[in-house]
């Protein structure tokens, strides 16, 4: 698909599983991210692996496949899915028992969700399922 916008002329956009790993993993290096992208997006991510193009992204990109072995991640998430459930979610259902509200479960299950991959991908915890 292509995208007609003024801020990103020629964008194409695409969630076809065999492009995007043609895109980001077997020819990356004809698809740098434009000075301009990496300006708007540096203060959010930085100059990670996320924002970064050439040599700075193949080491980022090593670095980070080391760490995210199969094996690393399912502990990882099973530890960080069952302190979630175990810290926030119950005790936010046990409230909402006990003062008798009727709650979102859709939107309870998306911040739940948007919690432990805010964690995982970017080391920060946004704690959307704090009770306040």
């Amino acid at each position: 698909m292509v995208q007609r916008d003024p801020g990103f002329p020629g964008s194409i956009l695409t969630a076809n599983p065999k492009n995007v790993e043609y895109i980001l993993k077997t020819k990356s290096e004809n698809y740098p991210k434009s000075d301009i992208t990496i300006s708007m997006l540096e203060d959010l991510l930085g100059h990670g692996i996320f924002n970064s193009n050439g040599d700075q992204w193949r080491w980022q990109r090593k670095t980070a496949s080391l760490a995210f072995t199969i094996r690393s991640l399912r502990g990882l998430m099973a530890d960080m899915v069952h302190s979630e459930i175990n810290h926030r979610l119950i005790p936010l259902l046990e409230e909402s028992r006990e003062k008798g509200e009727v709650i979102d479960m859709q939107d309870v299950l998306e911040r739940f969700a948007f919690d432990n991959i805010c964690r995982v991908v970017f080391d920060m915890d946004p704690a959307s399922l704090t009770i306040n």
